[in-house]
């Protein structure tokens, strides 16, 4: 006799994405956005001057604070992004990617310290 209460259902299981990794996701994507328009006008502002007055300083002082912001996005982001990959049974791509793009500045900043290092030192500068 055959139970029928229970039928095999062969449709395989998907695991539902990582509600942390698609926020951190998506804030490295503001993140980007927010510092890219940020370094955009800064760009701006220094085209703009082109041998006159010197931009205003609370304009100065808004690139420096929506910087500071983006930076702080890309933090929040890590995070999210480390807790999204290290939830069980969850979908981990938006979480890699999130982590990668959030920790990407960081590791960008690292290259290029080092990059000053080398160079400095084989200038015979240190």
């Amino acid at each position: 006799m055959q139970d029928d209460a229970y039928p095999y259902n062969d449709t395989p299981f998907e695991l539902p994405h990582s509600g942390p990794g698609l926020a951190s996701f998506f804030i490295s994507i503001l993140a980007w956005v927010t510092v890219l328009g940020a370094f955009g006008f800064a760009g701006y502002l220094g085209a703009r001057q082109q041998g006159g007055p010197p931009p205003p300083q609370e304009q100065l002082m808004i690139v420096g604070f929506v910087m500071m912001g983006g930076s702080a996005l890309f933090i929040v982001g890590a995070i999210l992004g480390l807790v999204g990959v290290l939830l069980p049974n969850r979908k981990k791509v938006f979480a890699i990617l999130g982590l990668v793009f959030s920790l990407l500045p960081v590791f960008a900043c690292v290259g290029l310290m080092v990059l000053g290092v080398a160079f400095g030192a084989a200038m015979g500068k240190m």
